[in-house]
């Protein structure tokens, strides 16, 4: 089974719509985590996607929803971008390189060997997925909105996901735990498209990037002192 799946917000239904017709006819299943949602919209009926309302308590986790029953190749994506219709088929190729023993992303970021004083200020090298990454590159933490992985690589569940908004700080410690090494593809600057150029749009990065305290200790805790459970 080929399986993507994305959370997303009310407000963002129109790039919602642009990311289902650039992931569904790659995939074998697109599913869809609908916070704050009060009933599944009717453009969700198609025989390929699997709509379910979340309140949010999780978001962006939500990607990983039941992630601990799929069996195959899986991909966390996010509902601002555009993907090429060569992605999973990329993606996957790229897992399959790595004999299925690394996660695939194409955004990521070399931490300091050691804790960090602020997540988001005191950090090493990033690579950005709608930049040229020249070759491909071991990171400390992958964007999990452009990442690919066989489920047999990694052991996570969705309960694995203690805090909102931090699904790729679980998933790089999950990674470190379990040696599992996480790689940024090379990949052009307009392989994958931004759908909210402009920043109208609310990310995780405007609501943390200076406030980032907890998002800074959850790392610390998982990376160096194993004390997330």
């Amino acid at each position: 089974m080929i399986i993507a799946q994305l959370a997303t917000l009310p407000d963002r239904y129109r790039m919602l719509l642009q990311v289902i017709n650039s992931l569904l006819p790659q995939v074998d299943e697109l599913r869809i985590s609908l916070n704050n949602y009060k009933e599944i919209p009717k453009f969700l009926t198609h025989p390929k996607i699997k709509a379910k309302i979340f309140d949010n308590t999780t978001g962006d986790a939500a990607k990983f929803y039941d992630i601990e029953n799929i069996d195959g190749y899986f991909f966390s994506c996010d509902d601002d971008l555009r993907y090429p219709p060569n992605y999973i088929s990329g993606l996957k190729d790229k897992i399959e390189k790595y004999n299925r023993k690394a996660i695939i992303t194409l955004h990521g970021k070399d931490m300091p060997k050691r804790p960090v004083r602020s997540y988001y200020k005191d950090r090493f090298e990033t690579y950005h997925c709608l930049r040229t990454v020249e070759n491909d590159t071991k990171v400390t933490v992958g964007g999990t909105g452009v990442m690919g992985f066989h489920t047999s690589t990694l052991n996570v569940k969705y309960s694995d996901f203690k805090q909102a908004n931090m699904a790729d700080i679980f998933i790089g410690g999950l990674a470190k735990q379990q040696n599992v090494p996480i790689i940024v593809m090379a990949h052009r600057f307009d392989w994958i498209k931004a759908l909210d150029p402009d920043g109208e749009f609310e990310t995780i990065w405007d609501v943390f990037h200076n406030n980032d305290e907890l998002m800074t200790n959850i790392y610390n805790e998982m990376f160096y002192y194993n004390t997330v459970q």
